[in-house]
C-alpha cells in the first residue's frame, strides 16, 4: 500500500492560480481638446503677443462749407495681447519595479499626459472666453478688460418666471446678441457659432420638443451624433465641456463666434521619455512641457449663458 502524503491541500484548493492581466487602461477623462479647433488659433515667440490689432468705427461727417477747410478724424486703433503660461508635467517609472511585472506602462502614461495637455488648453479657452483680456499699445500701457456682463449675459430666469436650465429663449436671444453687434455679418469668414455647455444643458436641451420632436425639425434643423447627443441646433455648434465653471446654482455656458476667441502656443505640448543616469535603478522619466496663453478678442464675440445646473465640477 502506498504511503499517505501528508502537508498538501487539498486538489480544489492547490492549484488555484492567479492570473493578472498586460493590458491597461486610462480611467474615464476628458483625453482630447474640445475648444482648440473652434477659436482661432496662432504660433508666437517672446514674453508676450498681440494676435491682432483692431480699429475702431467712425461716421461721415457734412462738409464745413464750400472750400472750407478739410474736418480730419481720429482714427482709434487699439491691440489685444495674449501672454504665454508655461505649464509642464513629469514622473519617474522604476526599472527594478518594471523587472518585476510583465505590465509595460510607459505607453499609457503618455498617453495620459496628452491628454492632461488638451484639457489644459481648453481651461485656459473657457477661462479666457469671459475673464479678463489685457489691451493697449504695448506692455507698459496695458489695460485690464474685463467681461462685460451689463450687455453680454443671459441671466439664468430669462425668458421664464424663475431660474431654468438651458431654453430656446436664451439661444434666441443669444443669436439677437450677435446680430446686434453685428458679429455675425456675412462678409465675417470666421462667424462660426459656437455653444459650450455641461452635460446638465445637454439634457435639458434633449428634453425641448424643438429638439426632438419632427414638428420642429426643419426650423431648427437639430442634429445628432452617434450617441445621440445634441451637435447642433439653431445654427449653433454645441460642444459638452464638464469643464465650465460655475456660480452659486448656476453654470456659465457662453457662445462665441469663431473670431471672439484665441489660444496662442509657444510650445506645443511635447512628451519625452529619457533615463535617468543619476538616480538609482536609472529609472524613465516622462517630461511633458507646453505653454501657450488664450485671450478674448472683443467684447460683443462671446455671450454668457446662465444655466440652473447642481452637476458639479469636473470628476476628474
Amino acid at each position: 500500500m502506498a504511503p499517505a502524503i501528508t502537508g498538501l491541500g487539498d486538489f480544489n484548493t492547490l492549484l488555484y492560480t492567479t492570473q493578472f492581466t498586460a493590458n491597461m487602461e486610462l480611467l474615464l477623462q476628458q483625453r482630447m481638446s474640445k475648444l482648440r479647433s473652434y477659436v482661432m488659433t496662432g504660433a508666437h515667440v517672446g514674453k508676450m503677443a498681440s494676435p491682432v490689432n483692431q480699429i475702431a468705427p467712425f461716421a461721415y461727417g457734412a462738409p464745413s462749407g464750400r472750400y472750407a477747410p478739410l474736418n480730419k478724424t481720429d482714427m482709434q486703433f487699439d491691440r489685444r495681447w495674449v501672454m504665454p503660461q508655461p505649464k509642464e508635467f513629469m514622473t519617474l517609472l522604476d526599472d527594478f519595479d518594471l523587472l518585476q511585472t510583465i505590465v509595460d506602462p510607459k505607453g499609457p502614461i503618455a498617453q495620459s499626459a496628452v491628454a492632461g495637455a488638451n484639457r489644459a488648453f481648453d481651461d485656459a479657452i473657457i477661462a479666457s472666453a469671459l475673464g479678463t483680456a489685457q489691451v493697449g499699445e504695448d506692455a507698459a500701457s496695458l489695460t485690464a478688460e474685463t467681461f462685460d456682463t451689463t450687455d453680454y449675459s443671459i441671466a439664468d430666469t430669462f425668458g421664464a418666471s424663475g431660474a431654468t436650465g438651458m431654453t430656446v429663449a436664451k439661444l434666441n436671444e443669444s443669436r439677437r446678441m450677435f446680430i446686434h453687434n453685428h458679429a455675425l455679418e456675412e462678409e465675417e469668414a470666421n462667424s462660426q457659432l459656437v455653444l459650450v455647455v455641461g452635460s446638465q444643458q445637454q439634457s435639458d436641451l434633449y428634453n425641448l420638443a424643438t429638439v426632438v420632436s419632427s414638428d420642429f425639425s426643419a426650423a431648427y434643423a437639430p442634429e445628432f451624433d452617434a450617441n445621440k447627443r445634441v451637435i447642433r441646433f439653431m445654427g449653433f455648434d454645441i460642444i459638452t465641456s464638464e469643464r465650465l465653471a460655475t456660480s452659486g446654482s448656476d453654470r456659465k455656458c457662453f457662445a462665441f463666434v469663431k473670431s471672439g476667441l484665441y489660444l496662442g502656443i509657444w510650445q506645443d505640448h511635447t512628451v519625452t521619455i529619457t533615463p535617468r543616469w543619476d538616480l538609482s535603478s536609472q529609472p524613465w522619466q516622462f517630461y511633458s512641457k507646453l505653454m501657450f496663453g488664450a485671450t478674448r478678442l472683443m467684447q460683443g464675440k462671446v455671450v454668457q449663458i446662465l444655466c440652473v445646473d447642481s452637476t458639479g465640477a469636473d470628476n476628474i
